[in-house]
């Protein structure tokens, strides 16, 4: 769980900022921070490990601001995922 986290903030730092704010929106339903910044989002942003079936995407729970991702078994994997999740969140298409 460790090692996955740190892939996660790697693949975080490697981001552009327009992928940065996919990753927020996919998590938070928002793709912008508080005007304080990322401790002030409410509630707390947290990311969650669970399940072993690696091709399952990531995915979020957006009212808690939570962020599941499954065991990867690689980081390569891990982003691959994650490229995929964000390149087709497109939420309820409500205008």
């Amino acid at each position: 769980c460790d090692e996955l986290m740190s892939w996660f903030w790697d693949m975080v730092k490697d981001m552009s900022t327009e992928d940065r704010a996919k990753l927020l929106h996919f998590a938070t339903g928002s793709s912008r921070l508080p005007v304080s910044g990322f401790a002030a989002i409410s509630p707390k942003f947290n990311i969650s490990v669970q399940g072993d079936d690696i091709d399952h995407l990531p995915h979020a729970h957006t009212c808690g601001n939570q962020l599941v991702i499954p065991r990867y078994i690689s980081k390569e994997l891990l982003v691959e995922k994650f490229q995929v999740a964000l390149s087709n969140d497109e939420g309820f298409g409500f205008a």
